[in-house]
């Protein structure tokens, strides 16, 4: 690639993760061209917009730094569109990664206006993606106006940082030689690892019904979604994806949205859920199929 632009979440849940994802970021650099440019936009409750610099620089200057504060995503996201869009109006072949852990709660700019300037970047055939953890990343991306192929889940843990950062390199390999560059099924499951246990006997998740992928709810949503459940109510609203997940008193829960369905279930600690391609519908969890074991 000809440009490569990193926008880095150092909210302060980053810290533990940091040396682990900023090693990711510095194997990205490698697939840009010598005499290409690399920058980092950094941001927290704040945002901190980088400059150009070569690769070789780049690289020198992605070190991980103290995690504190918030996570002003919305504003980190247009910041460093903007600046690309000035910087390199009429650039080909340019990537904007986008790397959090946690969802929007501290900007200014509203998602409209991230998708105004995700729009902009499409329209000039820039690919932009999106690892998240603690979250479903491909419902986040989506509301963003993001590709759901270009968008991934990543696990809370070491393991799966490094396998998320991994297939990122290995998509953006993929898209330079003109290949499917979508993260493929196996990408996904290795950059989910281990689940994050929110309680000591159950969790929440869905299946994304395009790729098959069990993505566990982050800590708030799991917990709302369990207080619901315990006071028998019918449903729970999730804003921030524009999604509504209807609880079923059977266990066969539903989450929807404008654009379509998935499954939900609230499952215990070690047991054991069965997904299985619908074609038409999707993948979908049943009775028998491909197993996955809730850890």
């Amino acid at each position: 690639m000809n440009h490569l632009h990193v926008v880095m979440d150092e909210s302060g849940s980053m810290q533990s993760m940091s040396t682990t994802i900023y090693a990711g970021a510095r194997e990205l650099v490698d697939d840009v061209a010598e005499n290409g440019t690399v920058c980092i936009t950094r941001f927290n409750s704040n945002v901190f917009t980088g400059t150009d610099e070569s690769p070789t620089h780049a690289k020198e200057h992605m070190v991980p730094r103290e995690c504190n504060g918030s996570t002003a995503l919305y504003d980190a996201i247009c910041s460093a569109i903007n600046q690309t869009l000035t910087n390199h109006p009429d650039a080909g072949n340019l990537t904007i990664a986008i790397v959090t852990d946690g969802v929007e709660n501290s900007s200014s700019k509203t998602l409209g206006e991230v998708r105004s300037f995700i729009s902009q970047a499409h329209a000039k055939n820039w690919r932009v993606v999106f690892l998240g953890s603690n979250q479903d990343a491909v419902m986040t991306a989506q509301t963003m106006g993001i590709r759901p192929g270009r968008a991934m889940t990543y696990g809370n843990n070491e393991s799966g940082a490094r396998s998320a950062f991994r297939s990122l390199g290995e998509a953006q390999r993929r898209y330079n030689s003109g290949n499917d560059e979508a993260f493929t099924a196996p990408e996904r499951q290795a950059s989910i690892g281990s689940y994050h246990v929110y309680d000591a006997q159950h969790k929440w998740l869905s299946v994304d019904p395009r790729t098959g992928d069990v993505v566990p709810y982050n800590t708030d949503i799991s917990r709302r979604l369990e207080t619901a459940f315990d006071n028998n109510e019918h449903c729970v609203v999730i804003d921030e994806w524009n999604a509504t997940v209807f609880l079923d008193r059977d266990g066969k829960h539903m989450q929807k949205t404008a654009s379509g369905e998935r499954d939900v279930r609230r499952a215990e600690i070690g047991s054991t859920i069965y997904i299985r391609n619908l074609r038409q519908n999707g993948f979908r969890i049943c009775d028998n199929g491909v197993e996955t074991q809730i850890l």
